[in-house]
This record gives C-alpha cells, structure tokens and sequence, in this order.
C-alpha cells in the first residue's frame, strides 16, 4: 500500500457531543485544528510528505510515510492531537468559570470529548495506534496489531450494544451507531493490511537506516521445517530481522537476513527454510 488515508471518525465523535443542529462550522474547526496538530508535529519530526485534506465530511491525513514511523515518532503524533484539544477544552472550561457561557461550555465539552473519545482503543481513533506501538515494544508488530484489533472490534460492539439500550429507553443517537459502524469496518480493514504494512517496512527500511545511520536488529531463532511465510509473519517492524535456523536438537544450521526471504519468495515461492538451505548451497 503505497498511501496512508487515515479516516476521521473525530467529526462524528464531536457530533455525538452538540448534534446536527449547532455550531457545525465551529465543530468542523475543531476537527480541522485537531488534524492541523498531528501534521505539524509530523513535519517537526521529519515527515514531509504529510498533508492534510479537506473533504465535505471532516478532513484526514495523507502520507505515504506515516504507516512506517518509528515507535516514538509515531506515539509523538498520534498523542498531540488529542492532547491538543484536552488542553484547549480546559482552557475553554476556565474562561466559562469567569463567563458562564453556554457557548464556550459547549466548546469546552467539545474539545474534551474529541480528546477523551480519540484516546479509545478503535481504529482509526489515535488511541489505537498508542496502544499498539506500547505492545510493540514488547512483542513483535503483527500480534500487537491484531490485540488492538480485537480491542477495536470490541469498542465497536459495545458501542452497538450502548445504542440498543439507549434505544429501548427512548434515547436515539444515530451517530453512535455509524461511529461503532465505521469502527468495525476500517478494524476489518486494519486486519487485512498488515501484510502489506510489513513489506513496505522493509521496502524503506534502507533510507531510514542510511538518514539515521543506525537501525535496532532483531535476532530470532526458527525451527528449519517452517516455511518462508512463516518468517514473514513473524518479522518486526522498524527492525532488521535476522533469523537464526535450528534443527531438531537445537543446533545451528544457518543464519538468513529479511532481504534474503524476500527475494527467495519471489524466485523459489514458499518453500520450506531447509529447502532453502540446500539451494543456497
């Protein structure tokens, strides 16, 4: 997948809050300014393709980079925007102690929804990209992924189950329901692109390793029976993966770096790792 297009659910999020009937352009703001923060902070660490687009229904990011950030870059980004409004609904919220206004409650409530509601667990809200780059830290990036997806599936039925019941009791919020709609969605989405995800990773893994002039290895052992898709899948993100093959007594049998897999999917197939080993020498 060369592009990013990351969906915004935060203009449905901040509906849920004022409905359609108030202050739609200033709600569109908020979102706009939302979405401002996470590109400038972006451009401040490097990212330079990132732009911002403007679309009848909110706006979203595009990058062709932001899928293959690095754990701190990408926590950094995702947490400014939600951190931005918290910080612009308590300053909202002082101002209304000095003004009881109605209106600048309503832009306090607001922003504070769109930063708590952004920190959920649920694709394509901010918060499921901190969590994941969390797990990442500790397990390699595809199960991390899919833990968040479950996390995401999990928002998502919650959510319908919350409109069902707030439903029997005369209270409808249709938003509620396309938001957990979209959630599900795009975290069926999310699933099927991790594969693709993996394989740009180490597509740019070259240039991020020639501007930062050091890349962290990761060193796993592999059972030589599995298959070189098996390697695939267990290879990390924003890592160089090198795998150490052993036989049945857990004796050395070969070294094999990720750019070698690659390339021995694309002339041999998937072959089994022994296979391998005997054709390369």
């Amino acid at each position: 997948m060369t592009k990013k297009k990351r969906l915004l659910i935060s203009y449905i999020v901040i509906l849920i809050m004022i409905g359609f009937q108030r202050a739609f352009l200033i709600a569109f703001i908020f979102v706009f300014l939302h979405e401002l923060t996470h590109v400038l902070t972006a451009r401040l660490l490097g990212v330079s393709d990132i732009k911002l687009k403007i679309i009848p229904m909110g706006t979203y990011i595009e990058s062709n980079s932001f899928d293959y950030l690095d754990l701190k870059e990408d926590i950094l980004i995702s947490l400014s925007g939600p951190i931005f409004n918290l910080i612009l609904g308590f300053i909202f919220w002082s101002i209304n102690k000095y003004l009881s206004s109605e209106f600048v409650l309503w832009c306090a409530l607001s922003n504070l929804a769109l930063g708590l509601i952004n920190l959920l667990p649920a694709f394509p809200l901010d918060g499921a990209r901190i969590i994941r780059c969390i797990l990442n830290k500790k397990i390699i990036y595809k199960r991390a992924n899919n833990i968040v997806i479950k996390l995401s599936f999990f928002t998502g039925i919650v959510m319908i189950i919350f409109f069902i019941i707030s439903y029997i009791y005369g209270v409808v919020n249709f938003s509620i329901l396309l938001m957990a709609i979209l959630i599900l969605y795009i975290s069926h989405k999310e699933k099927e692109r991790v594969v693709y995800i993996i394989m740009g990773d180490i597509v740019k893994k070259k240039s991020k390793f020639l501007k930062k002039s050091y890349i962290e290895n990761k060193s796993i052992s592999v059972y030589y029976k599995k298959d070189l898709l098996y390697l695939m899948n267990i290879m990390d993100k924003n890592k160089n993966n090198i795998f150490t093959v052993l036989d049945d007594n857990m004796e050395f049998k070969e070294v094999i770096f990720e750019q070698e897999i690659v390339e021995a999917l694309k002339v041999y197939g998937n072959i089994s790792i022994e296979e391998y080993i005997n054709i390369k020498y």
